[in-house]
């Protein structure tokens, strides 16, 4: 074997290693981009105590909108409101309702691609109404 082929042959071995190395970045940037868009928009409001915002002079509200909390709801099946009831299973907001979040219209799609039952329509005012804090 001439010391010209096994130079070839480690070069086509460094490209690999290369395009392998290349893949896996762009795999964990894609990993990272998700956890971070899961972090920042669905569980940073409901993550985080204000106590751990004291020393970094970081303003923190404990407010996170109803149809975040809906939207958590349906993805886990527990009940995030207090209303006792889980949305996307006991009930959905009337995606013809004018004051239905754009953010929940599509859970009804999802239900029937899944073959799921549609549970009962409600407005968005009604299931404002059963809130404990709007009791």
């Amino acid at each position: 074997m001439s010391e010209q082929t096994i130079y070839s042959g480690m070069s086509n071995s460094v490209h690999i290693i290369n395009a392998t190395l290349i893949e896996l970045r762009d795999l964990t940037k894609n990993i990272y981009d998700l956890t971070k868009h899961i972090h920042d928009s669905h569980w940073h409001g409901t993550t985080h105590c204000v106590e751990e915002f004291d020393n970094i002079g970081s303003a923190f509200v404990d407010v996170v909108d109803e149809s975040s909390l809906l939207m958590n709801e349906f993805n886990n099946r527990l009940d995030k409101d207090g209303n006792e009831l889980i949305f996307g299973f006991d009930f959905i907001i009337d995606k013809e309702d004018i004051n239905c979040p754009p953010s929940l219209r599509s859970v009804e799609s999802s239900l029937i691609y899944d073959n799921m039952d549609i549970p009962e329509k409600i407005s968005w005012e009604k299931y404002k109404s059963t809130l404990p804090w709007n009791k």
